[in-house]
C-alpha cells in the first residue's frame, strides 16, 4: 500500500518479498482452528504448541501430482477406488478385503496383489520438481 511506502523504504524492504508466494488459511471458527491444528481446545498455549503444519496439509489435500497412474481397464479403476477409500493404506485394504471374503479357500495374499502392484506404480511416479521445492520451503 502507498501508505506503507515510507516504512518499506526506511528499513530497506523494497525487494525483500520479491519472488515469494504467500499461502494462508482463513479459519473462521474455533472448530476450524481445532480441526486444522488437530488440538482439543483453543487455549493460547495449546494453539501455540501444536506441531502440525496446516498449510502443508491443505496443499497436500488440494494439489494433486500432475502425473497419474493410467486407468487402462475397469479392474485398475476399481483397484484405485479401493485404495483411495482406504487412504492408500494397504493394511486397511487388507482388512476390508478380509471382510468381503468369508470363505476359507480365499487367498488374501493373491487378493492383495493388484493393490500392492498399484501402490508400486503410484510410488514410482516422480513428483514434479516445483512441488518438491514448495514442500522444502514449507518445512
Amino acid at each position: 500500500m502507498s501508505a506503507n511506502r515510507p516504512f518499506v523504504e526506511k528499513y530497506g524492504f523494497e525487494d525483500a518479498f520479491s519472488g515469494m508466494c504467500r499461502f494462508e488459511l482463513n479459519l473462521d471458527s474455533k472448530e476450524q482452528i481445532r480441526k486444522s491444528l488437530r488440538i482439543a481446545d483453543t487455549k493460547l498455549m495449546t494453539v501455540l504448541s501444536s506441531d502440525t503444519d496446516p498449510i502443508s496439509d491443505f496443499l497436500n489435500d488440494v494439489v494433486e501430482p500432475q502425473e497419474t497412474v493410467p486407468m487402462t481397464d475397469k479392474k485398475s479403476y476399481v483397484t484405485m477406488l479401493v485404495l483411495k477409500d482406504c487412504g492408500f493404506d494397504l493394511e486397511k485394504v487388507e482388512a476390508k478385503m478380509r471382510e468381503f471374503s468369508r470363505s476359507r479357500g480365499t487367498s488374501i495374499r493373491n487378493m492383495m496383489k493388484p493393490y500392492k502392484a498399484m501402490m508400486e506404480r503410484i510410488g514410482s511416479l516422480q513428483e514434479p520438481e516445483i512441488w518438491k521445492d514448495v514442500r522444502r520451503k514449507l518445512t
